[in-house]
């Protein structure tokens, strides 16, 4: 569902299009280890460049993304991605696509 006003030209999502598929892959899964996380995701309707995806870990992952993310890679189907984190657990990627 969009909203939009045609003065100006605002649009705004009011409600967040569903993902067909996700999937999260780490390079280890050593206890304690420095682990590189692959995120696959499989979304409902097509992306375009600027949109951002929030991840969010579970709440027990025990240290705050803040202290551990470092950098944020384009793999499969993006140009690039930045990354910044979003709470204590949580990841906002901005996709480019070209």
């Amino acid at each position: 569902m969009i909203e939009f006003k045609n003065d100006q030209v605002t649009v705004t999502m009011v409600e967040v299009p569903k993902i067909n598929g996700a999937q999260v892959v780490p390079s280890t899964k050593v206890v304690g280890g420095l682990a590189i996380y692959s995120f696959s995701i499989t979304p409902s309707t097509p992306l375009v460049t600027g949109d951002q995806l929030t991840l969010t870990f579970p709440d027990d992952y025990n240290v705050p993304l803040a202290n551990t993310v470092t950098t944020c890679a384009a793999l499969a189907g993006l140009s690039s991605i930045s990354c910044k984190p979003q709470g204590p657990f949580g990841l906002q990627a901005t996709l480019t696509f070209g």
